[in-house]
């Protein structure tokens, strides 16, 4: 956007949703103006930064312009997210306790612009906290008899197009191995969180020697990353009948199959054998329908993709089921060591019996447009 004078300006918004900052900056000068309460999307946003300084904004553009970011935007996208979970007994459940993870993250190529969370029957008590790792996190219980539950959570959320990582934080890897054993600055000891095993991301001779065949000495770090993402994709199927949730890392490097959430296991413990920190993502991933097949609802699912650390940049994605760095088809919703620590949702029930859980998912597209 460009003022009276012809000025570039960059419109930046921080949170729709809550407390909101609207930030215009011009060559020399950053005005701010701030909303107490969260924007109405509904109709068009007037805003004043100064006495002759005054915008006004359509929907299209406050989702365009969110989240606080250091760059103009080139390309958007805005989802609509339907995740219905249903878990049927066999007899009545007499008590319940449950913790969701459904709440796509604000960050900086995605922001959170409506959330609504259904239960049915009503919980007895309901509360929201931030883990550990930062996900927003429904706990729920219920004291009354039944024999069904349904967990149906609704979002709308803009995704940005990512900015590419710029090459001079590229780095050999070994050089990236050796800062996490030894800096003290924050940022990197927030990665070094991520060097560790986990419940299901083990570190193991077998898983470093496949790695060590991408991460040859003194390669370039994203050279290495990525090569290593592409080997995944390659010598590894598609199937979800050769896994389970517990499937164990090695199973699933000995058989050569899985899905999403194994191959992000997998990449997850070759890099951690070899010393370097990567985190679980989990989200969502748009669907294109076949030519002439109209998108099914309910036929979208959960995906799962990882992240490596590169000190001086932060995070970099990798999404090995794909071939393919995180873009605007990826939302995501939370972040742990692996699926343990951001199950969608999980719980513990007295009685029941035996059990039948259907789950469905639907991305659409509301928007896509340049800014």
């Amino acid at each position: 956007m460009k003022d009276k004078a012809g000025n570039e300006l960059w419109i930046r918004i921080l949170s729709p949703v809550g407390n909101a900052v609207i930030q215009a900056n011009r060559p020399g000068k950053t005005l701010k103006s701030t909303f107490d309460e969260a924007l109405d999307l509904s109709r068009p946003l007037t805003f004043i930064c100064s006495q002759h300084l005054t915008f006004v904004l359509s929907t299209k553009q406050v989702l365009a312009f969110c989240p606080l970011r250091s760059r103009p935007f080139t390309s958007f996208v805005t989802y609509q997210i339907l995740h219905r979970t249903c878990y049927q007994y066999q007899s009545q459940v007499s008590d319940s306790h449950h913790l969701c993870r459904l709440v796509p993250q604000n960050d900086t190529n995605q922001a959170a612009v409506f959330f609504q969370l259904r239960i049915v029957p009503e919980p007895d008590f309901r509360a929201t906290h931030h883990d550990y790792f930062g996900n927003e996190t429904t706990y729920f219980s219920l004291s009354s008899p039944h024999k069904e539950l349904v967990i149906e959570s609704s979002s709308t959320v803009t995704v940005h197009e990512p900015t590419p990582v710029p090459m001079k934080f590229d780095q050999p890897w070994e050089k990236v191995r050796e800062i996490l054993k030894t800096s003290t600055l924050p940022s990197d000891l927030k990665g070094c969180e991520f060097i560790h095993p986990s419940p299901l991301c083990p570190v193991d001779q077998q898983l470093r020697s496949y790695a060590q065949l991408s991460f040859s000495p003194g390669r370039p770090f994203l050279e290495a990353c990525g090569d290593f993402m592409t080997r995944i994709f390659n010598d590894f199927r598609f199937d979800s009948s050769a896994s389970t949730v517990t499937t164990p890392v090695l199973t699933t490097l000995q058989n050569r199959a899985g899905v999403c959430q194994d191959f992000a296991h997998l990449m997850i413990s070759c890099l951690r054998s070899i010393g370097l920190a990567a985190r679980y993502i989990s989200g969502y991933l748009r669907t294109i329908p076949p030519p002439g097949q109209p998108r099914m609802i309910g036929a979208d699912a959960s995906h799962a993709w990882i992240e490596t650390y590169l000190p001086g940049y932060g995070w970099v994605g990798y999404d090995a089921t794909n071939n393919m760095m995180p873009g605007l088809g990826h939302i995501r919703t939370a972040m742990g060591r692996d699926y343990h620590d951001i199950c969608p949702v999980r719980g513990t029930v007295y009685g029941g019996g035996a059990q039948k859980l259907t789950i469905g998912v639907t991305v659409t597209p509301l928007q896509n447009a340049p800014v």
